[in-house]
């Protein structure tokens, strides 16, 4: 009896999607090359590396791909037609990837269990970043030379450099002269239809316009974070001068910011706060029902973008030459002398705490909200 294990639908300890025997399959088709790409956070790091799928698939034609991702990474990439297999970080998944052997691997993250695990894996070409004998993280090729370097130099990676993220993981993967496209997010993984559930218990909304404000930033860059002060201020502004319903977002870390400005803008109408415990499938669902979404540089920002949404992107504290926004609408920067910094918590004090922050003014974001208006009423207007 043969089995043909080269077969992008062979499973082994249970029947394919055809159940039937190899031997004489009409189905059978051979793996072609096998690629392996090693990206395993943070969440929104691995949605703004999926635009790398196309290419890949493009350049080889035929291709078996698999992706190694965190847990909570894997509804970004799950189901994607693009992806063969989607396989968690665990003991498990780097047992079984000691002894498969690839023709390409892509080492796409700059940290220890990532780049190690790349080292040990047998491919025949390997590019992005490894760990060496010494201790420390190396570039593969000479193609990653540069990205290695934007982490370990603030003046390059701070001022000089003016590569978007994609730009500079493609050319670190030896793909510089390839143009790349839109995030490549299957959303039929998340329930888009949540926020439209949960704007019709609200009642009271009418056609008024959506606007989505994400109040947090994640613990690692705390300094990401918009005033509470200002996000009050600019709650009262929108709901006074806009005909617009705010929806307050966050995630599980800003349960308590998000309820003190609620209390603080108890006397105001049109507020509503999506709450802070959504799963991730039903957080994209309430961004989906947003005409605009105001987000500081956090994972909202890269969802909204792969929901092709009205994006208004806030940075103090980190690069915003980074992020693409595809066109999709506007990033307001602040500069002081001691910005950007990437630091968790700010080591200023007085006036000059969260300068950077403060100096976004709730008025600059109201005049890009009315910038973006057009756009969202074109939008409208095309599928009535």
């Amino acid at each position: 009896m043969e089995f043909n294990l080269d077969c992008r639908y062979f499973i082994g300890e249970k029947p394919c999607k055809y159940n039937r025997l190899c031997e004489g399959c009409p189905d059978y088709d051979p793996f072609g090359k096998k690629v392996l790409i090693i990206k395993l956070g943070a969440m929104g790091d691995v949605i703004r590396t999926t635009p790398i799928l196309p290419i890949i698939v493009e350049k080889f034609k035929k291709v078996h791909l698999t992706w190694l991702v965190d847990r909570q990474s894997r509804i970004f990439l799950r189901n994607n037609p693009l992806i063969d297999r989607v396989i968690e970080y665990g003991a498990q998944s780097c047992l079984r990837l000691q002894i498969e052997r690839f023709d390409y691997l892509f080492s796409i993250d700059k940290e220890v269990r990532a780049a190690a695990l790349a080292t040990i894996v047998s491919a025949d070409n390997k590019f992005g970043f490894g760990f060496n004998k010494i201790g420390n993280i190396y570039p593969f090729t000479d193609d990653a030379h540069y990205s290695l370097a934007l982490g370990m130099c603030d003046e390059l990676k701070f001022f000089k450099n003016k590569k978007t993220y994609q730009r500079d993981m493609l050319d670190s993967m030896g793909f510089a002269g390839e143009e790349y496209g839109h995030y490549e997010l299957p959303l039929h993984n998340f329930d888009l239809n949540y926020g439209k559930q949960l704007l019709s218990v609200a009642g009271g909304i009418s056609d008024r316009y959506i606007i989505g404000l994400n109040t947090g930033a994640g613990d690692r860059f705390a300094t990401k974070r918009y005033t509470e002060k200002n996000l009050i201020k600019l709650i009262r502004e929108i709901t006074k001068n806009l005909d617009a319903v705010v929806l307050l977002l966050g995630g599980p870390d800003e349960k308590e910011r998000n309820g003190r400005i609620m209390v603080q803008c108890k006397d105001v109408d049109n507020l509503i706060d999506a709450g802070c415990g959504n799963p991730m499938d039903k957080f994209v669902g309430i961004l989906n029902v947003c005409d605009i979404i105001v987000s500081t540089d956090t994972l909202a920002l890269h969802l909204a973008l792969a929901l092709k949404k009205r994006t208004i992107a806030l940075f103090g504290s980190t690069c915003n030459q980074e992020i693409d926004m595809y066109g999709l609408g506007e990033q307001i920067v602040s500069r002081p002398s001691c910005s950007p910094c990437y630091k968790n918590e700010c080591p200023n004090s007085g006036d000059e705490f969260m300068r950077c922050m403060k100096d976004i003014s709730a008025d600059k974001i109201i005049d890009s909200i009315k910038r973006q208006l057009p756009y969202v009423n074109q939008s409208r207007n095309y599928w009535k």
